[in-house]
């Protein structure tokens, strides 16, 4: 059984580094555990990538915990790919410290109130080829590698 929990992320609400994109999957996996078998956390946010031209891209975390990597806090960490925000839509989110839900419609890209409850931002840059829901996918299947094949990992 799969449950959704509207859980906190305990970071910005748009982060702006990996690490933080990082530390809000794991707070939300952790948050959720509650002695379940596994917990899935997760977080999207930009990240500062050199020689791209706004200076940062869109990444999607996905955290697993289960009962081992809960009690010592090592998640399982599966990234999405990556991708650039228009230029204008990355200008607002730092210099006006919007979210970037909130600057695409405030931009004119969308209509929608939470751009992320519906195909995200990259649901609109791909013209639906790629929604979050799919993009979101990535970034889970990522992460289920290092669960389905576990001992290939142990330090």
């Amino acid at each position: 059984i799969i449950i959704g929990i509207d859980a906190p992320s305990n970071v910005s609400s748009q982060p702006m580094t990996l690490e933080e994109t990082i530390t809000g999957a794991k707070n939300r996996a952790r948050y959720c555990f509650a002695g379940n078998n596994y917990s899935f956390g997760l977080e999207s946010g930009l990240m500062p990538v050199p020689y791209s031209r706004t200076g940062y891209m869109n990444v999607v975390c996905c955290a697993i915990y289960n009962h081992n990597t809960y009690l010592f806090n090592e998640p399982y960490i599966g990234l999405s790919s990556s991708f650039e925000l228009p230029i204008d839509i990355i200008n607002l989110i730092i210099n006006q410290k919007v979210e970037s839900s909130d600057a695409f419609k405030q931009l004119g890209y969308t209509k929608k109130e939470k751009l992320g409850k519906a195909e995200g931002s990259i649901g609109i840059l791909t013209n639906g080829r790629l929604v979050r829901k799919d993009y979101l996918k990535e970034a889970v299947r990522n992460a289920l590698i290092q669960v389905e094949n576990n001992d290939w990992y142990k330090k």
